[in-house]
């Protein structure tokens, strides 16, 4: 009999935990990705499967439950008491006390309760939406970092391959007595330096897929990233109606909104001070076996405080009050900050958008078109080496400058997006956002 109760035990103990484990199968399969992500994709994996997004949300889900015990009357109060010295007497009949009690609260007070765990819900949610504008701002800049790093290490190994050419052709012109040995040497040095740097840039690159790794919460291998194939500036263009939709949903922003629902509170908590200045009331009914008499062992009656110091109750009032003035200044310049912070990055943003658009336009170009004719020259013997180490290192300066624009365009667009209380940049988009008519000249490209 005891073995079948145990199996009946364990199947219901199976049937009870499944949901959890096949929850938890689909929440690692979902953060178990093989395949090399862009940076949407990492953005999108970090905020599902980082750690902290994790807290974050058990944290609101703890909140959420907090609101369904919020707002409901008190339990009744049960007290028994009995009179010891009765029981060892045999001429006295047993002495007890029951006494059952309700406090009755004012029909105000339970909303209350109600409306201050859903301010709690509100700072919750905002603590969480804050925490996905800062993950996806780390994400951004760690793959920022890492697109930056891998496209500088093309160039030097471009760079390296196209040393180690001229390095030969010295080597033989040295050998046949028409090369210079300063000038092999150089060459040599310069094949040596841009070895380093490749050792450099790898183990750069490594540290930072390590950092993204922790950062979309895997916690086995490192994470794999996909490169952009091209530039993309047209991805990366600073339209104006992404500021203007920013500076439409400011109260969205989760400091904005954690502002407010403090004022929300200090409100609930200066209505409840007034009710304070009510009396307590308590219904109670009481049995009583010690008197003699049938008829007065039962009493029913209401008991009540005396709220009668009213300087302490008016003091606390008034520093809610002045709490309110506060947090309504604190608003006011929080936002005046917002659309400042808002104005500098989208600034910023087009700054190295326009920096970005030179180099693809003309530098580049310009640049490729020097290093050709350098070349050409000298394997025609119209230049020396030096004359072409020196267009190498223009060339090289010239692509990594341009790879550094990139990097601050890409830097500066993420910057912006979380300035703007948004984790997607779409988000700025969505349909229930009406930008404002908002005067944006000063922007204008």
């Amino acid at each position: 009999m005891k073995s079948k109760l145990l199996s009946c035990w364990l199947l219901i103990s199976v049937a009870s935990i499944s949901p959890y484990v096949k929850a938890n199968a689909i929440a690692g399969n979902r953060c178990a990705i093989s395949a090399p992500l862009n940076e949407r994709e990492l953005v999108s994996l970090a905020l599902a499967c980082a750690p902290i997004m994790q807290a974050q949300q058990a944290e609101l889900s703890a909140k959420g439950q907090l609101v369904n015990a919020a707002g409901r009357f008190a339990e009744p109060k049960l007290s028994i008491a009995v009179a010891p010295e009765s029981y060892t007497s045999d001429q006295i009949d047993e002495g007890y006390q029951i006494e059952l009690s309700q406090a009755l609260d004012w029909p105000s007070e339970r909303k209350l309760d109600s409306s201050l765990a859903e301010v709690a819900v509100r700072k919750s949610q905002a603590q969480l939406k804050r925490e996905r504008i800062n993950i996806a701002r780390r994400v951004r800049q760690a793959y920022t970092q890492w697109v930056y790093t891998r496209s500088i290490l093309g160039e030097s190994k471009s760079h390296l391959t196209l040393m180690e050419q001229i390095t030969k052709q010295l080597e033989a012109g040295y050998r046949s007595g028409d090369t210079a040995l300063s000038a092999l040497l150089r060459s040599q040095q310069q094949v040596l330096v841009l070895k380093q740097k490749l050792a450099d840039l790898r183990k750069q690159q490594k540290r930072t897929e390590i950092a993204l790794s922790s950062l979309t919460g895997m916690e086995n291998g490192v994470a794999k990233m996909k490169a952009v194939s091209s530039p993309g500036l047209m991805f990366l263009n600073p339209y104006s109606r992404y500021l203007n939709a920013a500076l439409a949903r400011l109260n969205q922003h989760p400091a904005i909104a954690n502002l407010l629902a403090n004022q929300s509170e200090v409100s609930d908590r200066l209505i409840q001070e007034k009710i304070d200045r009510r009396p307590d009331v308590t219904l109670m009914a009481r049995y009583n076996t010690l008197w003699d008499n049938e008829d007065k062992r039962w009493m029913v009656g209401v008991a009540m405080n005396l709220p009668l110091d009213f300087s302490k109750r008016r003091a606390r009032e008034d520093s809610l009050t002045a709490q309110a003035d506060a947090l309504k200044w604190q608003q006011r310049d929080r936002q005046l900050l917002l659309q400042s912070e808002l104005r500098q990055y989208f600034l910023r943003w087009q700054e190295h958008f326009e920096r970005a658009e030179l180099y693809e336009e003309k530098l580049l170009p310009m640049a490729n078109e020097q290093l050709e004719a350098s070349l050409a020259d000298f394997r025609a013997g119209a230049i020396d080496f030096q004359s072409l180490l020196i267009a190498q290192q223009e060339y090289l300066q010239t692509r990594e400058g341009h790879h550094t624009t990139m990097r601050d365009l890409r830097l500066s667009r993420a910057e912006f997006i979380a300035a703007s209380g948004s984790a997607f940049l779409q988000e700025l988009a969505a349909k229930n956002t009406v930008p404002e008519k908002i005067e944006t000249r000063e922007f204008a490209r």
